[in-house]
C-alpha cells in the first residue's frame, strides 16, 4: 500500500513541528520539515534581512519535493509521509491526500513569538496573517480532492489532536472535527474591540 501524502501547514508557533513529531510516533511515517530542507539544500534565493527569513527558491524546492514523494511513496516503507512547514502548501495538489492547517490564538500565538525572541516587526506580521487566516486561504485554493482540516491547537492539547490525527488518516474519515469554518479569528477580535491592537 502507497502512503499517504499529508501536508502541515499554519503560521509559525502553532505547533506544526510538534505535531508532526507525535504523529510520526504512532504511525510509520517519513517526515519531510520545509525549514530543515529549505536551509541544508539551500533552495533559497537571498536573505530577507527586513523579514528576517530566506526568500525561498520555488524553482528547485517544487522538484525536490516531488522527487522525495515519489521515491518514499515508491519504497513503500512508510504509512504516511508528512510534508511540514507553512510553505508546504507549494506541493503540487495531485500529490497531496490531506492538508492540516494549525491555528492558534492571537494572544498566545504573539506569546508563543515572543518566547522564540521573534523581533516586534516579526511578531506582529505572524499573529496579522494567523487572524486573517493566510494559511487556510493558502490550502483552500489549493482545492485538494480529499480533505483540509483546521485545528486550534491554542490550548496545546497535542496528544489528543495527533491521536485523532492517525485515526482519520488510517480510516479516512472522522474529517468532521477539525471541519473548515469553525476558527475565526478576526470576528471574535472585532466584536471584542481588540482588532486595532493587532493592527495599527
Amino acid at each position: 500500500m502507497k502512503a499517504k501524502v499529508c501536508i502541515i501547514s499554519g503560521t509559525p508557533g502553532t505547533g506544526k513541528t510538534f505535531l508532526t513529531k507525535l504523529i510520526s510516533r504512532k504511525i510509520n511515517t517519513f517526515c519531510v520539515f520545509l525549514n530543515e530542507l529549505i536551509i541544508n539544500e539551500k533552495h533559497t534565493l537571498n536573505y530577507d534581512n527586513a523579514r528576517e527569513t530566506w526568500v525561498v527558491n520555488e524553482k528547485t524546492l517544487i522538484p525536490r519535493l516531488k522527487e522525495i514523494i515519489k521515491l518514499e511513496k515508491r519504497s513503500k516503507n512508510y504509512e504516511l509521509i508528512i510534508i511540514e512547514g507553512h510553505l508546504s502548501d507549494l506541493v503540487p495538489n495531485k500529490l497531496i491526500d490531506y492538508g492540516i492547517v494549525l491555528r492558534c490564538h492571537p494572544n498566545v500565538l504573539k506569546s508563543r513569538l515572543e518566547k522564540r525572541n521573534y523581533k516586534e516587526r516579526k511578531i506582529k506580521e505572524n499573529v496579522q496573517a494567523e487572524i486573517l487566516g493566510d494559511c487556510v486561504s493558502f490550502l483552500l485554493e489549493k482545492k485538494i480532492i480529499k480533505t483540509v482540516m483546521e485545528i486550534d491547537t491554542t490550548n496545546e492539547n497535542f496528544e489528543e489532536i495527533a491521536e485523532d490525527m492517525v485515526s482519520i488518516i488510517k480510516n479516512d474519515k472522522g474529517f468532521e472535527k477539525y471541519a473548515l469554518g469553525k476558527i475565526d479569528w478576526l470576528e471574535e477580535l472585532f466584536t471584542n474591540n481588540h482588532l486595532d491592537e493587532f493592527f495599527e
